[in-house]
């Protein structure tokens, strides 16, 4: 049995967008906290229902549009959960315009010491 991880194969970039989660009949208000080409990295904001790997989902956010995908992995204790995205050319172009044009890298606020 192998126990090595498995790296990512996209590199993530932290962001700081909201939008919601939508999954069977439930829409949760979410914070994206990371972002890939092939992925997206959410903290659930509301109460909620377990999620399930591979389960279908839509994200909606200004941003980035409505990408859809699958649950890849779920953190209950954390209210975390990554997607995997379904690539369409349209949902492609939106996280790219996105990464092109919207994006700044988080940087460390400073400190001030007084």
């Amino acid at each position: 049995m192998n126990n090595q991880i498995q790296a990512r194969k996209q590199e993530r970039s932290e962001v700081r967008l909201f939008g919601h989660l939508k999954y069977m009949n439930a829409s949760l208000y979410c914070r994206v906290v990371d972002l890939s080409r092939d992925g997206i990295g959410l903290r659930l904001l509301e109460e909620h229902r377990p999620l399930l790997k591979d389960m279908p989902v839509t994200f909606y956010g200004p941003e980035l549009g409505h990408q859809t995908g699958v649950i890849s992995w779920y953190r209950p204790a954390n209210a975390t959960v990554g997607l995997r995205l379904k690539h369409t050319s349209s949902s492609f172009a939106q996280v790219a315009a996105y990464f092109r044009f919207f994006h700044d890298d988080m940087k460390p606020v400073p400190v001030l010491k007084g």
